[in-house]
């Protein structure tokens, strides 16, 4: 299956140099000036999966994640990659002359759809997918790939009681996400504990509580807020929450906290948030 992918895109590329080379007359150097590419709609690129052919040709801008590669071929490297990264779906071969990138990899990739792989799986079934001649791939971060941010607040709104003092340091809304930027500071003397997973938003009157089905925290490595803070030490981490109205202001209420020293009491925190 790998050659028969590397066989792929080396003929693409070699079409490709082909059609450029020509002789000196002024009609062959007309014919071989490079020609302007035409880019597909960002919303045909899921067309693009079930009906490779009729794109041929065409020219693609696509973020993707590469699950498969590099394979190797005269300077040639093959990956495979799932545009559909959430679902791990949506999959296509891609070839360029760099081998750096590596499996795992989320990457923005321009370039030319030149062909239609045909191949079987492990188990026996028949596999179709594009072929992509990349002029420039790039390496993104998991946020750029899948939750690009739409909007951002960068925010100094903090609480303190008892020396815990508990801060909302930025919040980025996306198109299926919301990520709020969280720091627990503790001055005090003696351990303190809050209900991390009972932080929620409130909305307009509504309770919205953290997306606890959301893979983000796991696939993007965000950093993880802690539930427990020792006396002159701090805590931060991203709490992901689901898609709220960018336009309306928010409380962000941080319940549950506790000292080891059970002479102090507290009060459930609750952070104004303004979107304006």
């Amino acid at each position: 299956m790998k050659k028969k992918i590397l066989a792929a895109l080396l003929a693409a590329t070699m079409a490709l140099s082909l059609a450029a080379c020509g002789g000196e007359s002024s009609e062959t150097k007309e014919k071989s000036k490079p020609k302007e590419k035409e880019y597909i709609d960002e919303e045909q690129i899921s067309d693009v999966f079930t009906d490779p052919e009729k794109y041929k040709g065409k020219y693609v801008k696509l973020n993707a994640q590469i699950f498969n590669g590099p394979d190797t071929e005269d300077g040639i490297a093959a990956y495979q990659a799932y545009y559909d990264i959430v679902n791990y779906s949506k999959d296509f071969i891609f070839g360029l002359e760099d081998s750096s990138f590596a499996v795992n990899d989320y990457v923005a990739i321009d370039g030319e759809i030149t062909d239609t792989f045909e191949g079987e799986n492990l188990m026996g079934g028949t596999i179709t997918c594009p072929v992509i001649k990349a002029d420039s791939v790039t390496k993104l971060t998991y946020i750029e790939a899948v939750a690009p941010t739409t909007k951002e607040l960068v925010s100094s709104v903090s609480a303190e009681q008892n020396g815990l003092a508990v801060s909302v340091d930025k919040v980025e809304f996306s198109d299926i996400e919301t990520r709020v930027y969280m720091t627990v500071t503790n001055s005090g003397t003696e351990n303190a504990s809050f209900g991390r997973y009972d932080i929620r938003i409130i909305q307009d009157g509504k309770q919205i509580q953290q997306d606890t089905n959301s893979t983000s925290p796991y696939d993007g490595g965000y950093e993880e807020l802690g539930y427990d803070v020792t006396p002159g030490a701090s805590t931060s981490g991203i709490l992901v929450f689901p898609v709220i109205d960018q336009a309306k202001d928010f409380q962000v209420v941080v319940p549950n906290v506790y000292s080891d020293d059970y002479n102090l009491k507290f009060t459930d925190f609750s952070l104004d948030i303004k979107v304006q």
